[in-house]
């Protein structure tokens, strides 16, 4: 019986924008977005386990996208959170 399995699965998540930055590409600046793209390990089409996370800024206009650390993304996203709660 064959097996069937892959790593192409992923989940973007998109928490919301931060300060304005000038994107080294484009040149335009804008307030950049939080993503944290998760990847997945399946088995037979079904997501079965994460392998690999990035957690990105990414400029709206032209795409790019930085990678950080995973500290650097807890402290974003609680200071969004922070901000968004007031």
């Amino acid at each position: 019986m064959p097996i069937i399995f892959g790593w192409g699965k992923k989940k973007i998540e998109e928490l919301g924008e931060i300060n304005a930055r000038k994107c080294g590409r484009c040149g335009n600046e804008k307030p950049w977005r939080i993503i944290k793209v998760t990847i997945w390990f399946t088995l037979f089409f079904i997501p079965v386990f994460p392998y690999k996370t990035h957690y990105l800024l990414s400029c709206p206009i032209c795409g790019d996208a930085l990678e950080m650390e995973k500290q650097a993304y807890k402290d974003m996203v609680s200071d969004f959170e922070s901000k968004s709660q007031k």
